[in-house]
C-alpha cells in the first residue's frame, strides 16, 4: 500500500475537503531555494496516477544567484505560509540541495533552522585533516562538532585515516547518536586499539562496516566479538576482505557467536575465510537457533559444501538473497557423508522457502561428492527465482566407471526465472558432462557457459516455454531425434552464441519455432555444411526471423567436403574459410507498416525498387601503415553483378566459368586483398536469409540496409 507522504497529510489537515476534493479551485505550494524550484499540489486527476513524492522538484531556477525565498500558495479560499509547512517536507527539500544552499537556508526563519541544520549535519566524512581540527582543542571546529554532533546519523571514516584508540574514543564522545559507521581500509591504527574506546557509546548503531587493524593471527576474531557485543541493535554488518582476514579460520560456530551478539541483524557480509562444515558436525547443526531476521547474507571466502548448504537452511530461514564464492578452494579432499547423515539432511523440514536470489562461487572435482552436492543443492531450490553458479572444476585422477556417475544431474524448477551456470574446467575436460535441464516453466533468462556440455535447443526450448534470452557458449549446440518443425511456438526473443559450432539447421529451426526473435548474437562461432552438388552456396534459411540486433563478430563460414572435413591440416581449412556474406532479406521495412504512414514518403513500391533485397559483402584484407588488417566492406553494384553472373553460371553447370586471378595478396588465414576479391568466388558465399533485418554489425563494422545501400 502507498504511504501518504507528509505534504499530502498537510494538505488533507489544513485545507478541508468538498465533495470529495479540496476547498477551493486548487492548491499549488511554490519553493525555490537556490537554483532548485518545485510545486506541490493535490492529485485530483484521474489521468495522473504519480504517487504525491514523484511530483517533487519537477524543475529548476533559471536564476544563478544562491537565494531563498517562499512564494505564496495560489487558492481561491486559503493561503499558506512559509511555517506552516511541516518539518519532513522541509527534511526533504533539503536532503536535495547543497550543503551552501542549506546554510542559507537555515536563517530563513526558526522553523526552518532545525530541519535544515539536521540535514547538514546528517553525515560527516572525516579525513586527516578533519580529525586533527576536532582533536586540537583550540581549533574553532571543535566547538562546532560538540554542538551539533548528536545530529549526526552517518559517520564515513576515510581510508588511511590511521584513528588511535584515544582518537576513536573522541568521536565516540561527540556522535553518540549516529545509525551508521563506515570505518574504510586503513581508518584505525593498530595502536593500543581496543585499550581506550567505548563501543557502548555507540550501542545505537545500525549499520557497521568494519575494517579491523591487524595485530596479531587472532586480533580480528577476538576485537571483533568484544565490538558486535556492545552493538545489540545492529542490523546491517560488513566486514570487507582483507589479507589478515584469510590467515585466521573461522567455522560455523564462529558465525553462531556473531549472531547470538546481533539478535536483529537483517543483512550479513563477511570476508572471512570459512572451512568446510565436517560431516561429524552435521548432527550437531540440528541444535542451532535459527536467525530469523536475517534477509541477505554474503560469505566472501567460503568454499560451500553440503554441510554448509544444511546450516544455511537451518539457520537462515528466511533469507531472500544468498551469496558465496571461494577465492582459495578447499582446505581438505570432500566425502560424501555417511547413508546417515545423509538421511538427516533429507529428513530436516528447514528449507530455503524465502530464498529468491542465489549466487554460488565454488572449487570441485567431478566425483561422487559433486554429484552428492547437486542433488541436495537442487532439493532446497523450491522458491529460488535466480541462481548463479559458478565452478572451478577438476578431474585430478583419470576417472573410473565405478567412481563417475553416467546419469546426468537434471535441473528443474518451478520458480526459477534466471539461470546463469559457469563450468571453469582444470585438466581434462569431459566430452559429456553430466547436467540436464529439465522442465522449468517460468524460466525467462539462461545462460550456460559450460564446456563441452551437449545442448539440445529443441529440448531446451520444449521445457522452458517462458524463455526469453538464451546465451549458450561453448557448448555442443544440437537438435535432438525428436525435434519437430510442427510443435507450437515458442515466445524465445535473443540468441547469443558463443564459441561453439552450428550447424544451419539449428539456426533455420530457431527461426521456425521463434517467431518472435529479434536479436541475434553470433561470436566466435564456426558455421559449417558440406558441398552442394549444385552450387558452392551455405544457406542460413531464417525467413521467419525479423531482427532488431543482427550481431556477426569473428564468425567462420565454411564448406567442407568429406576430404575437407576430416583434415587436421590448418591451411587446407583455412582455405576453405568462405569470405563473401550476403544479406537477403524477403521483406522491406515498408510491408512491416512501420514507415508506411510517414507524411511524404515515397510510394512503397518504388523504394521497394530502390532499395535491394540482398547486400553483399567481402571480408578482406587492408593495409595500414605497412601492416595487415582484416576489414569487411559492401561490394560495389559492379561487383554484385559479376559474382551473381558467376554463381548462376556455376548453377548450370556452364564449363565457361572464367577461372579466378591467382590471389596477389593472402595472408595466412586465407584473406584476401580488396582489389583481388574474385578469388575469393570460388570458395562460394554465405546466403543469410531472414524475414527482415534493417541495422546490423559484422566484424564491429556496422551497416544500415536501409541507408548504406542508396
Amino acid at each position: 500500500m502507498l504511504k501518504i507522504p507528509p505534504i499530502a497529510r498537510f494538505f488533507e489537515k489544513n485545507f478541508p475537503k468538498k465533495n470529495g476534493g479540496f476547498d477551493g479551485d486548487f492548491v499549488i505550494i511554490s519553493i525555490k531555494i537556490g537554483r532548485l524550484y518545485s510545486s506541490y499540489g493535490p492529485v485530483n486527476d484521474k489521468k495522473n496516477s504519480k504517487p504525491w513524492l514523484e511530483r517533487f522538484f519537477l524543475g529548476h531556477s533559471l536564476f544563478p544567484k544562491p537565494n531563498c525565498q517562499f512564494i505564496k500558495a495560489n487558492s481561491v479560499n486559503n493561503s499558506l505560509m512559509t511555517s506552516r509547512l511541516p518539518f519532513e517536507v522541509l527534511s526533504i527539500i533539503a536532503s536535495h540541495l547543497s550543503i551552501k544552499d542549506k546554510v542559507s537556508c537555515i536563517t530563513v526563519c526558526k522553523l526552518w533552522s532545525a530541519p535544515f541544520q539536521d540535514s547538514l549535519w546528517s553525515t560527516i566524512n572525516l579525513n586527516k585533516r578533519h580529525l586533527r581540527n576536532i582533536c586540537n582543542i583550540n581549533h574553532t571546529e571543535q566547538n562546532a562538532y560538540k554542538k551539533n554532533g548528536n545530529r549526526v546519523q552517518t559517520l564515513n571514516l576515510h581510508q588511511s585515516t590511521e584513528v588511535d584508540d584515544g582518537q576513536l574514543y573522541l568521536l565516540q564522545q561527540y556522535f553518540q547518536r549516529i545509525k551508521c559507521l563506515r570505518i574504510q581500509h586503513r581508518s584505525l591504527s593498530n595502536h593500543n586499539f581496543g585499550k581506550t574506546a567505548n563501543w557502548n557509546l555507540w550501542a545505537s548503531l545500525v549499520s557497521l562496516e568494519i575494517h579491523i587493524p591487524e595485530q596479531n593471527q587472532h586480533t580480528p576474531k577476538h576485537e571483533l566479538y568484544q565490538i558486535l557485543a556492545c552493538l545489540p541493535h545492529l542490523k546491517h554488518l560488513t566486514v570487507p576482505d582483507k589479507i589478515c582476514y584469510r590467515v585466521v579460520c573461522y567455522t560455523w560456530r564462529d558465525l553462531d557467536t556473531i549472531h547470538n551478539y546481533l539478535p536483529h541483524l537483517e543483512s550479513l557480509n563477511l570476508a572471512f575465510l570459512f572451512t568446510s562444515i565436517a560431516n561429524e558436525d552435521i548432527t550437531l547443526i540440528r541444535s542451532t537457533t535459527p536467525a530469523d531476521k536475517l534477509k541477505r547474507v554474503r560469505l566472501s571466502n567460503l568454499d560451500i559444501n553440503i554441510g554448509w548448504i544444511f546450516y544455511c537452511a537451518l539457520k537462515y530461514p528466511n533469507i531472500h538473497t544468498y551469496e558465496s564464492k571461494t577465492n582459495f578452494g578447499s582446505r581438505s579432499k570432500l566425502v560424501v557423508p555417511c547413508a546417515d547423515t545423509m538421511s538427516v539432511i533429507k529428513a530436516s523440514e528447514h528449507s530455503f522457502s524465502s530464498l529468491r536470489v542465489a549466487t554460488i562461487s565454488q572449487k570441485l572435482q567431478l566425483d561422487p561428492y559433486f554429484y552428492a552436492f547437486w542433488r541436495t543443492f537442487a532439493q532446497m531450490l523450491e522458491s529460488l527465482q535466480s541462481l548463479d553458479y559458478r565452478v572451478n572444476l577438476t578431474c585430478g585422477e583419470p576417472p573410473q566407471p565405478e567412481t563417475i556417475a553416467t546419469k546426468a544431474i537434471p535441473l528443474s524448477s518451478k520458480t526459477l526465472q534466471k539461470l546463469f551456470i559457469k563450468i571453469i574446467p582444470r585438466g581434462l575436460i569431459y566430452s559429456n558432462f553430466p547436467l540436464q535441464l529439465d522442465y522449468c516453466p517460468c524460466l525467462a533468462d539462461l545462460t550456460l557457459e559450460v564446456p563441452k556440455l551437449v545442448i539440445k535447443i529443441d529440448t531446451i526450448l520444449r521445457n522452458c516455454v517462458s524463455l526469453k534470452k538464451i546465451k549458450l557458449k561453448d557448448g555442443r549446440i544440437l537438435l535432438s531425434q525428436e525435434a519437430s518443425y510442427i510443435s507450437e511456438k515458442h515466445g524465445l526473443q535473443r540468441i547469443e552464441i558463443w564459441d561453439s559450432d552450428v550447424d544451419p539447421s539449428i539456426l533455420s529451426y530457431v527461426s521456425f519455432c521463434c517467431p518472435q526473435l529479434r536479436e541475434m548474437v553470433l561470436c566466435v562461432v564456426k558455421i559449417t555444411d558440406s558441398v552442394s552438388s549444385e552450387t558452392t552456396t551455405l544457406l542460413l534459411d531464417m525467413s521467419f526471423t525479423q531482427f532488431d540486433v543482427l550481431k556477426l563478430n569473428n564468425v567462420v563460414f565454411r564448406l567442407q567436403d568429406n576430404e575437407t572435413l576430416d583434415s587436421n591440416d590448418t591451411h587446407l581449412r583455412s582455405n576453405s574459410n568462405i569470405h563473401l556474406l550476403v544479406i537477403e532479406r524477403t521483406q522491406s521495412i515498408f510491408d512491416s507498416g512501420e514507415i508506411g504512414s510517414v507524411v511524404g514518403t515515397p510510394p512503397v513500391s518504388l523504394l521497394q525498387n530502390m532499395i535491394p533485397k540482398q547486400i553483399w559483402f567481402q571480408h578482406c584484407l587492408k593495409k595500414v601503415a605497412r601492416r595487415l588488417y582484416s576489414e569487411v566492406r559492401m561490394l560495389k553494384k559492379r561487383e554484385v553483378e559479376f559474382a551473381k553472373n558467376y554463381f548462376q553460371k556455376l548453377a548450370l553447370k556452364n564449363k565457361n566459368i572464367p577461372d579466378p586471378e591467382p590471389p596477389k595478396n593472402q595472408c595466412h588465414n586465407g584473406f584476401m586483398d580488396k582489389n583481388s576479391w574474385k578469388d575469393d568466388l570460388s570458395r562460394g558465399y554465405v546466403l543469410l536469409r531472414c524475414k527482415y533485418v534493417g541495422k546490423y554489425e559484422i566484424e564491429t563494422y556496422s551497416f544500415d540496409h536501409d541507408i548504406d545501400i542508396l
